[in-house]
């Protein structure tokens, strides 16, 4: 049997090789663009393809794929799924053909949309307008831009990754672009109590209940606020037993043109640092603080390198090889850091985002609101690194609106 693969990140193909690995199966190389696919198809010829849903280039691949009567399988972060489907496809193996046991615990396959009860279809829609109808500010997805996925890192606990990855999603909001901010599941609770979602949504569900009891994320039971769809931790399920099959099909589940992965500080789980090639993006915020610069510096000689050194590393490593690119954010910049010392560490630092005065941070946090919705014009100047990075040109900067003139005023007057 010949299987055709495009992953989004080498680790996907790689667990779906070893998963099959007791079948008599030739697997092409992980197919990494739309021409590399192109090239494939006129050389060899291949039964089934397996395509990555989060290729921008996926429905091309598909059309392409039809037309040489090649079957298609989609790849929605779960490799149950997928090896269900290869069933078909599989010869028989005897006792080596039993189902293929990947986790200690497994969840339901999405339901078709047409297996779907057309009462049950009707309620969620009008739920859905029920929650919409109060957002502020009109989103819009964009098929002019490829999702992005974008990890927000914290060298340091508190260093300020869920600070910027929420208030960047706010810019992104302003421009109507559609996003989403995903807490990391075995973090802590924070958002949630920062935004007051207790008291502003009484549908909210965290990710992990949605995937465990629904099987995929289901529509409205997210937090919709000021057009940012947020999926946080809950007080209710404090360190949830989550796993690396667990969280990628969260990955996959949030479909917006931006999505935002808030880990915080927690990049030491294993789970994550094999999670880490499905991003597009890779954010690291540090804290300007002496004491942890160092640990970012190269070890002496005999020495073991640090954590926080051998995760800078492990990063521009994957940035080299073009997997992710990375961004280091210093945060809480002031005219008492050593700008000179921070100009000597082994990586160019994108932007400084200033220690901003407590006193706005405070009135914010009190009131349960984002820094960017008190201090709109303030925090654009200091986002515009970090926007640039991700959306097109025409996304760069925020619309002024025109300034009426003396003679439009007039017109405005003799109409209304």
């Amino acid at each position: 049997m010949q299987i055709l693969c495009a992953f989004r990140s080498p680790t996907s193909y790689q667990r779906m090789k070893s998963f099959l690995e007791a079948h008599q199966i030739e697997w092409s190389e992980n197919i990494q663009s739309f021409d590399e696919l192109r090239e494939e198809m006129g050389f060899s010829s291949w039964q089934v393809a397996i395509i990555d849903s989060r290729l921008w280039w996926q429905e091309e691949a598909k059309e392409i794929l039809s037309r040489f009567a090649v079957d298609v399988i989609s790849f929605d972060g779960d490799f149950e799924v997928v090896i269900n489907q290869l069933h078909d496809y599989l010869p028989e193996k005897g006792e080596e053909s039993e189902e293929i046991d990947l986790a200690p615990e497994t969840f339901p396959e999405v339901p078709e949309e047409d297996d779907t009860p057309v009462r049950y279809i009707e309620k969620r829609v009008i739920e859905e307008k029920e929650v919409r109808i109060e957002v502020q500010v009109p989103v819009k997805t964009y098929a002019s831009i490829p999702s992005q996925l974008c990890y927000f890192i914290s060298l340091s606990p508190r260093s300020g990754a869920t600070f910027l990855a929420a208030n960047l999603a706010a810019a992104l909001a302003t421009r109507q672009l559609h996003c989403t901010v995903l807490e990391y599941p075995k973090g802590r609770v924070s958002l949630y109590d920062l935004l007051n979602v207790g008291v502003k949504s009484e549908n909210y569900e965290p990710p992990y209940k949605q995937l465990k009891e629904y099987g995929f994320f289901q529509k409205g039971k997210d937090f919709f606020y000021n057009g940012i769809s947020f999926h946080l931790n809950h007080p209710s399920f404090p360190d949830p037993k989550v796993t690396y099959e667990d969280l990628l099909k969260m990955i996959y589940q949030i479909r917006s043109s931006i999505n935002l992965f808030d880990i915080s500080s927690f990049w030491n789980d294993p789970d994550f640092m094999t999670l880490l090639p499905e991003a597009d993006h890779v954010f690291l915020v540090i804290d300007p603080d002496p004491a942890l610069i160092e640990r970012i510096a190269p070890p002496e000689e005999g020495v073991q390198p640090t954590p926080e050194h051998s995760l800078v590393q492990r990063l521009l490593e994957l940035h080299k090889q073009k997997q992710i690119q990375v961004h280091f954010i210093i945060n809480k910049d002031s005219n008492g850091v050593d700008h000179k010392v921070l100009r000597e560490l082994p990586f160019s630092v994108l932007a400084y985002i200033p220690h901003f005065e407590p006193a706005l941070v405070y009135q914010a946090n009190w009131k349960g609101e984002l820094l960017y919705e008190r201090e709109k014009d303030l925090m654009e100047q200091h986002l515009q690194g970090l926007i640039k990075q991700i959306v097109p040109p025409e996304y760069f900067y925020l619309e002024k609106p025109e300034k009426q003139g003396l003679l439009d005023r007039i017109k405005f007057f003799k109409k209304s």
